[in-house]
């Protein structure tokens, strides 16, 4: 069927000469009685390359003096039946009229397209006779020959849908006549630019209305047919998500999609409806959503959002259970947050702020409720337990050792300032004055005692002069001098416990090993018949 094919510039060149024919038909019926409506069709319309030609005989018979005969020929298209023939002036009797009349190629085309490629026609005549006057006829009026005329391109082609999303491909199918042998078609903004195959498939990437050229070498010669705006490529969507969002833990929101008729979002995890524009989500943990929306034409885009889910605020307020001694003001301090509320308003030095005052007289229950920056907040339950204080402790001055009772924590005072490293329960001091202890018990309440005077006169310490011990601070062994025979030596550490005890002969001196002592103070008490003395030592 096809010879060689020739080189584009020679099918090209080939081509200005159109190499057309023609379309000629007619009907073989020949209609009588056309005095009422009369339809017909022409069949096989094929591709014009401009208007065409009606053409028909007719005969009417009538008796003169009742006026001239007519006929009447239209045509169906998309604004309904239009006249083609409209004669209304033949005088002559029984006698066949040629009447033949051109169609508008607009016209011509529209009617062809209402038809689906046959041109639908109707016609009816009027021979003039008046009923009753002897001049009606069996077969009057006549009509016959009825023919269609017109050229014929010899390149045509059709497309099974010439409206594409960008992206999309577009087949072409040849139905050129006439036997073409070569082909070349011609695509603006496609992919290929041009192809040589009968029936090509051609890709548009870019939105757009674009033109199709086909040059086809038939029996009769090249022709050229051009179709402007041929093919269609939609723009694709504008789609928008929405913007990112940032929400708190159990707080919804409404996505909101954009830019077309049908949308939906993946993945649909939290989603009321993942095939509607504006679905609720209730997130659990982050996630990205993608929504892909259809427009009305059928093309496709996708754009995405982020939700974020700000975990809540973790509320702290110091550390370990929160106790209060009766009678005093204690400090909380928050942390975790950015915003911090306090309630109720009772008992407490403000009801905002990281920091507060608070002073209940009872066990009392508070509500920090705290926001960060996301504004999420949460709330944190704090128990004030309130403890009574410790009995005010008593002092003991015993031959010059102060003591007291046992307590978590101890602190001598002289003169109501803190001795440094007077934290024991025993305490010797070394100058004279008004003494007293603060102690702490396990909740960290204090309580003071009264002062008690300590003065270095009297009997005790008389006799406690007469001792003395060497070396000090002593590390092995420490000796101590001025004991009188038989006496008892004790060396009593700062708990008043009893670590070293030795009896004293005839001699005055007692050496005592402290090589395993631990470090510190001690006290070295001598019994005697004289008296108790007491010396206060280190050990190193």
């Amino acid at each position: 069927m096809h010879r060689n094919l020739l080189t584009l510039a020679a099918l090209i060149a080939a081509a200005s000469v159109s190499a057309q024919t023609v379309y000629d038909y007619t009907i073989p019926t020949q209609y009588n009685s056309v005095n009422s409506t009369v339809q017909f069709a022409f069949p096989a319309t094929v591709q014009t390359t401009g208007g065409a030609t009606l053409s028909l005989q007719w005969a009417a018979c009538y008796s003169g003096g009742f006026g001239a005969s007519s006929i009447n020929v239209q045509i169906n298209t998309s604004t309904g039946w239009v006249d083609v023939i409209d004669e209304n002036d033949n005088t002559q009797s029984c006698v066949f009229v040629n009447e033949s009349a051109f169609i508008p190629a607009g016209v011509f085309a529209d009617a062809i397209t209402v038809g689906g490629g046959t041109l639908q026609c109707r016609m009816d005549a009027d021979d003039g006779c008046q009923p009753g006057v002897g001049c009606s006829f069996l077969n009057d009026p006549v009509v016959r020959n009825l023919r269609l005329q017109y050229t014929v391109s010899a390149a045509d082609f059709s497309i099974a849908d010439a409206t594409i999303c960008p992206g999309g491909t577009v087949a072409f199918t040849d139905e050129s006549i006439n036997n073409p042998s070569t082909y070349l078609w011609q695509f603006e903004g496609g992919q290929p630019a041009t192809s040589t195959v009968q029936d090509p498939v051609v890709q548009y990437a870019a939105p757009g209305t674009y033109d199709v050229t086909l040059i086809v070498e038939t029996e009769d010669g090249p022709d050229t047919l051009v179709r402007t705006n041929a093919v269609t490529v939609y723009s694709l969507p504008l789609v928008n998500a929405g913007a990112d969002e940032v929400l708190c833990p159990g707080e919804s929101t409404q996505l909101q999609a954009l830019g077309g008729v049908a949308y939906q979002w993946v993945p649909a995890t939290f989603l009321d409806d993942p095939a509607i524009a504006d679905p609720v989500t209730t997130p659990t943990s982050n996630i990205n959503y993608t929504v892909l929306v259809t427009d009305a034409n059928g093309c496709q885009g996708s754009d995405a959002v982020s939700i974020v889910v700000q975990p809540e605020p973790v509320l702290s307020v110091g550390a370990g259970s929160i106790v209060l001694c009766a009678g005093d003001t204690l400090s909380l301090a928050a942390s975790g947050a950015l915003l911090y509320t306090w309630s109720p308003n009772f008992f407490i030095s403000a009801t905002s702020g990281t920091s507060v005052n608070v002073w209940p007289p009872d066990d009392f229950n508070y509500q920090l409720t705290g926001t960060d920056a996301f504004g999420c907040s949460s709330e944190l339950a704090i128990a004030v337990d309130v403890v009574a204080p410790p009995e005010p402790p008593t002092v003991v001055n015993e031959a010059g050792l102060l003591s007291t009772s046992s307590a978590a924590s101890h602190q001598w005072l002289l003169e109501g300032e803190p001795v440094d490293g007077a934290t024991d329960s025993i305490f010797i001091p070394a100058l004279n004055g008004n003494y007293s202890v603060i102690i702490t018990d396990e909740n960290g309440c204090t309580a003071q005692s009264t002062p008690v005077y300590y003065g270095s006169v009297g009997l005790a310490d008389q006799v406690a002069n007469h001792l003395r011990v060497y070396p000090q601070p002593a590390t092995d062994l420490m000796v101590v001098s001025g004991v009188p025979a038989g006496a008892r030596l004790q060396l009593i550490d700062a708990t008043g416990r009893t670590v070293l005890t030795k009896s004293s002969t005839s001699v005055d001196l007692v050496t005592l090993d402290v090589s395993k002592l631990s470090a510190g103070s001690y006290i070295v008490e001598v019994g005697a018949a004289q008296g108790v003395q007491r010396v206060q030592v280190v050990v190193e």
